[in-house]
């Protein structure tokens, strides 16, 4: 779910306290789900990832590649970025493997956002109550 359509949905300014409240656990629920179903995603994207990563790696040290200029990258991160250029399957699978791990982010955000919102309508019922309202 996206977050602009989640704030939209549950923007109290345009919608009912009441509506809000009640839509809650469900977008709630949609996302829990979500994040279930892309956090498998990613173990499954990293793990093919590493896989690729490997066989290049692999390639590399058996000298199907240019290995003089793997050998002089010092640390991981360089020869990562190096296998990367050469390597057009493990650019794809660190992108589609970043992708998931953005939506994962953005699904942590949508959640943390509706537990603020229904922590505020707590607030806001108790002080109505505390005021006589209803």
């Amino acid at each position: 779910m996206d977050f602009k359509k989640i704030r939209a949905e549950t923007d109290l300014e345009s919608n009912d306290i009441l509506v809000v409240s009640r839509r809650i656990p469900l977008i709630h629920s949609k996302l829990i789900e979500e994040y279930g179903i892309t956090s498998r995603d990613y173990i499954r994207q990293e793990r093919l990832y590493k896989k690729e990563f490997k066989k290049v790696l692999d390639a590399q040290l058996n000298g199907e590649e240019n290995i003089d200029v793997f050998a002089t990258l010092k640390n991981k991160e360089d020869r990562e970025i190096y296998l990367n250029e050469i390597n057009d399957n493990i650019s794809i699978e660190l992108e589609k493997l970043n992708k998931l791990k953005r939506d994962i982010k953005e699904i942590e955000k949508c959640i943390e956002y509706l537990k603020l919102l229904q922590n505020n309508i707590r607030t806001i019922v108790e002080y109505e109550k505390f005021r006589g309202g209803k």
